[in-house]
């Protein structure tokens, strides 16, 4: 989710389960109308228990419109 008050991507949402502790990256590419490209890594530190809340937010986006288009790219856990 965007937020357009504080520009910031947010996600949130449960690891079912992981099998050893580590690091999940989810990264996320956006254009805005602009034809501007965003870039952005989330990442999220997991300790390998059963079911984890995770909560991520990217830095500022710096962009003057508010409605970009974005597209996750491959999640990784390393």
């Amino acid at each position: 989710m965007y937020d357009n008050e504080s520009q910031r991507l947010q996600l949130q949402g449960r690891v079912m389960r992981a099998q050893r502790a580590g690091t999940l990256i989810i990264k996320v590419n956006g254009t805005d109308k602009f034809g501007k490209s965003h870039k952005i890594k989330l990442k999220s530190r997991l300790k390998g228990k059963y079911s984890e809340l995770i909560k991520l937010e990217s830095k500022k986006i710096k962009s003057e419109d508010i409605k970009i288009a974005w597209e996750y790219k491959p999640i990784i856990y390393k």
